[in-house]
C-alpha cells in the first residue's frame, strides 16, 4: 500500500469519500486537509519552479554591475564634469544618448 505522501490529491480526494461513506467523518477531514496543502505545496513548487536559479541571480547581479561600470566610463569620456551620474536618471541617460547621436555620422 502506498504512503499518503506518495498519493495524487484526486487519490487522496477518493479516500476521503470513502471515509465520508463509512461514517468516518474525522478521517475524512484530515485527508481534505491533506488533499487541500497537497495542492498548495505543488501550487508553491510551480512557482519556485520559475523562480530562478542562485546561478542565474548571480550571472545577472555581474551583467547589471558591468552595465553600471560601462555607464559611468561613459561618462568618465565625456567632455563635461559629471561628479555623479546616476544610471536610474533619465536626464543622465540623455547626456550619453546626445552625445553618442553628435558623434555619429548619419550614412544614406
Amino acid at each position: 500500500m502506498n504512503h499518503i505522501e506518495e498519493l495524487e490529491p484526486a487519490q487522496i480526494e477518493d479516500l476521503e469519500r470513502v471515509a465520508y461513506l463509512m461514517g468516518d467523518n474525522e478521517r475524512a477531514a484530515l485527508l481534505g486537509m491533506i488533499v487541500e496543502l497537497k495542492q498548495e505545496l505543488l501550487e508553491f513548487q510551480y512557482k519556485l519552479d520559475d523562480y530562478p536559479s542562485e546561478q542565474q541571480m548571480n550571472q545577472d547581479a555581474q551583467d547589471l554591475q558591468h552595465l553600471k561600470e560601462f555607464f559611468y566610463e561613459c561618462f568618465q569620456r565625456l567632455s563635461g564634469h559629471y561628479p555623479c551620474p546616476e544610471f536610474s536618471s533619465d536626464y543622465d541617460k540623455g547626456v550619453i544618448f546626445e552625445a553618442i547621436e553628435r558623434g555619429e555620422e548619419v550614412k544614406e
